[in-house]
């Protein structure tokens, strides 16, 4: 089921100096799907699910909500079909935390605000959802910045709407708690059949969680698609490459601007954590990965591997072998070296890597 539909949106800046910063969006979000939007600072991000959220009036082209247009619902009928959470600074006064998420009952209380069973059960689930069971009779103003960005995400949860729309929702959290944000929203869509859009400046974690990923760039266009099509097409590259830093959409990760890994290291066996962790220690030593390869082929010697990089799985750990130099390694000649940890295979490869170095 469609949840929330753009046809032909322009968004921006209205009135006499009327701006529009971006046009000609065309977008469509189902039940049960997660939406990331990433973008450089600056390229229209918040003020596109501001308009999406129905809180800012589109310049052209319309929004609709459950198939309505959002400028014709009026406030208490667009609060139960999308909830929302930005970056404002929010005045909670002495409220409690169960205070603050109780407030995104309203649009299903009386004149006089009262909660009701199906209410507080609301709350109870939104509290326990994002982990602040424990804070719920805490001051909302004594809280960290973090604890007041879930509280207002538990908000938007117990407002129980198809459509929950987060602006940079893990701005202030640590590492741990953005991922259990990037859980929650999962969550939400995979179960509670939610439609979810947020935005972030975690590239990583919207490749590898988005359903579906949408793009503003500098020039403010938009681009919306899976992942990987973005990614593989340049869309994210287009997007965050300056001067000094670039999208490698091999890797999937950023890179310093021309650090094309000058040399690099067959990796043969292992899998799992050994594996990605052997992959990434030869990455951040500036090396290229390539797949052993069967013989010694004139086209795999070519590639100019500085060791080929065996792993065995032990009880304690990995172990691993390292044969070198390039050219001994197809006929399994050369000097072989041992390692019992990372630290150790680093500083085995460390050496040949910058023997190699231009």
């Amino acid at each position: 089921m469609k949840v929330l539909e753009a046809r032909d949106l322009a968004v921006g800046w209205g009135g006499r100096a009327e701006r529009i910063l971006a046009s000609g969006i065309d977008l469509v979000v189902e039940e049960k799907t997660l939406v990331v939007l990433v973008g450089p600072n600056g390229s229209g991000k918040s003020t596109l699910l501001r308009t999406l959220a129905g809180l800012q009036e589109p310049l052209r082209g319309s929004v609709l909500l459950g198939g309505e247009e959002a400028r014709r619902l009026g406030a208490e009928e667009r609060s139960r079909r999308v909830a929302s959470v930005f970056t404002d600074r929010y005045d909670a006064g002495y409220f409690s935390v169960f205070d603050i998420v109780a407030f995104g009952r309203y649009p299903y209380t009386d004149s006089r605000g009262r909660l009701e069973a199906r209410d507080l059960a609301a709350v109870d689930g939104a509290l326990a959802a994002t982990g602040l069971e424990a804070l719920a009779s805490r001051p909302f103003s004594e809280l960290s910045d973090g604890e007041k960005q879930k509280a207002l995400i538990a908000r938007s949860i117990a407002q129980d709407c198809p459509l929950l729309v987060l602006d940079e929702p893990t701005a202030f959290l640590d590492a741990p708690a953005r991922a259990e944000v990037f859980r929650i929203t999962l969550d939400l869509a995979r179960r509670s059949r939610k439609a979810v859009v947020l935005s972030t400046h975690d590239v990583d974690r919207a490749l590898s969680s988005a359903d579906r990923l949408w793009i503003m760039d500098r020039e403010h266009r938009f681009r919306s698609g899976a992942p990987e099509d973005l990614a593989i097409e340049g869309f994210v590259g287009r997007a965050f490459d300056g001067p000094g830093l670039r999208f490698d959409p091999e890797s999937g990760v950023f890179r310093a601007a021309g650090a094309e890994p000058g040399a690099k290291v067959e990796i043969e066996g292992g899998s799992g954590a050994s594996r990605t962790w052997t992959e990434r220690l030869a990455e951040r030593l500036g090396l290229g990965v390539v797949q052993a390869a069967v013989g010694g082929s004139a086209e795999r010697r070519g590639r100019a591997p500085i060791a080929r990089v065996r792993i065995e799985e032990g009880e304690a750990g990995p172990t691993f072998s390292v044969l070198n130099p390039a050219d001994e390694i197809g006929r399994g000649e050369g000097r072989g070296l041992e390692a019992g940890s990372f630290a150790e295979l680093e500083a085995i490869l460390r050496p040949l890597a910058e023997e190699r170095e231009p």
